[in-house]
């Protein structure tokens, strides 16, 4: 059942917007990944995810500390908001130095799939960098390119689909989150466009 889940979720895609800027990786840098992704401290780019996956553990002991000592509970919920707003100026910070417009993509917990003037061939490492709009958390990824076919329109010329090969496990629910809301966010909009004929 939890392997039936897991795809599920890993094959849900949509098509959004996101900040996205991508390198071409040695094979040979392949070994060390799985480090790089697990062990490095977060950057200016991947801090607020790393905020959030820490709030997802932080929950249960809140709600206890919250059911014994209200007033402290509330100090450090405040605590945890000041956190947030530096969280969020220094990924604005590094969106500003970016300088990259989001793209079209379709967009899963088990991978992306966006355009590109440059054919990547089948197989190629990428290491990935991905900004969720518009709540801003940057995600690092690395995967393999499953596809690069010719794109239907003009520009660009390339559509590649790429399959998450290293990603931190929350970085993975945190996209699939991000799915989720923004698919229920889309369907509300078609049900009060709909409400209003």
């Amino acid at each position: 059942m939890v392997k039936q889940t897991t795809e599920r979720r890993e094959h849900y895609r949509i098509k959004d917007e996101v900040v996205l800027q991508y390198r071409r990786l040695a094979e040979s840098t392949c070994e060390q990944l799985a480090g790089r992704v697990g062990d490095s401290l977060p950057n200016a780019f991947s801090i607020k995810a790393r905020f959030l996956a820490l709030d997802q553990r932080m929950i249960p002991a809140l709600k206890q500390i919250e059911s014994t000592s209200p007033a402290v509970a509330r100090y450090l919920c405040l605590l945890d908001q000041k956190l947030g707003i530096l969280a969020e100026y220094i990924t604005r910070q590094e969106l500003d130095a970016l300088r990259s417009e989001p793209v079209e993509v379709d967009i899963s917990a088990g991978g992306i799939a966006f355009g590109t003037d440059i054919p990547i061939e089948r197989g190629a490492l990428l290491e990935l960098q991905l900004l969720l709009l518009p709540s801003l958390v940057g995600i690092q990824a690395y995967g393999r390119v499953v596809y690069c076919k010719p794109a239907p329109g003009p520009s660009p010329a390339y559509r590649v689909g790429v399959r998450y090969e290293c990603i931190q496990e929350e970085d993975r629910d945190l996209i699939a989150q991000h799915v989720l809301h923004r698919d229920a966010e889309r369907l509300r909009k078609r049900a009060c466009g709909a409400g209003g004929r």
